[in-house]
């Protein structure tokens, strides 16, 4: 396999990603589910304790220059998108307290919250994975 992917490692991964979305779905009630919250909890809990045992799983299988790529990506990719996600919320909010039009003007003070979250992670994800793509580019 290549030595961006070697093996077994994309089933990990995908595993991953259905399981956050299944997990996503379920807390967020999806089709009508009506869920005590101590449920929602140990869901929670137990998807934390399985996305964790999958991700040392991953790094233990990746060679050298996969684990500098992902360190460096988180460094430089997570800590840019970081700032420029946050100075983004930030001057969306000053302008408008419903984050430019992203949430209702009305909408409470947990939603505002968690849109502001939500796009610093995004800026977070999108600076990691253009700080990894760099990084493999200059490894050619």
């Amino acid at each position: 396999m290549s030595k961006l992917l070697p093996g077994g490692v994309l089933p990990k991964l995908g595993l991953l990603g259905l399981m956050g979305l299944a997990v996503g779905l379920v807390l967020a009630r999806g089709a009508g589910l009506e869920l005590s919250p101590a449920l929602r909890w140990g869901v929670f809990a137990v998807s934390l304790v399985i996305a964790v045992w999958l991700t040392l799983a991953y790094w233990r299988q990746i060679d050298e220059a996969a684990r500098e790529a992902q360190k460096s990506a988180w460094f430089w990719g997570s800590g840019s998108g970081a700032i420029l996600g946050f100075a983004a919320v930030t001057a969306l909010a000053m302008r408008d307290p419903a984050l430019g039009g992203w949430v209702a003007p009305d909408a409470p003070a947990a939603v505002l919250v968690q849109a502001g979250a939500i796009a610093v992670l995004a800026s977070q994800l999108v600076g990691f994975f253009i700080a990894w793509a760099i990084w493999w580019w200059r490894m050619r």
